[in-house]
């Protein structure tokens, strides 16, 4: 059910702005954003928070709060991915969903 989920999102996710899938062994998948396809706001946020820079994650959260539909599609990535965020893949469905809207 869950890995269903989880490939139904990836699937909305190429379509709508296409992603990147790299695998850093076969036991790893590690999902991101094609951050040439964000506004350069949001990608200078994406690119600092991949620094860990925890302020610009308060940042792009308050974004998705002021209703930035981008923003919104990032934090669902990054609760995908868990690396900077403890990983939630029914906040990631909502986020990426709601930024498809």
């Amino acid at each position: 059910m869950l890995i269903s989920k989880l490939f139904s999102i990836l699937y909305i996710a190429i379509i709508i702005v296409g992603c990147d899938d790299s695998r850093s062994n076969k036991q790893n998948l590690n999902i991101s954003i094609k951050i040439e396809n964000l506004s350069k706001e949001n990608q200078n946020l994406y690119s600092k928070i991949q620094e860990n820079d925890k302020s610009k994650l308060k940042e792009l959260i308050q974004k998705v709060e002021d209703n930035d539909l981008e923003a919104s599609k990032v934090l669902g990535f990054l609760y995908l991915q868990g690396k900077f965020i403890k990983r939630n893949i029914d906040k990631g469905i909502h986020h990426i969903k709601r930024s498809a809207t």
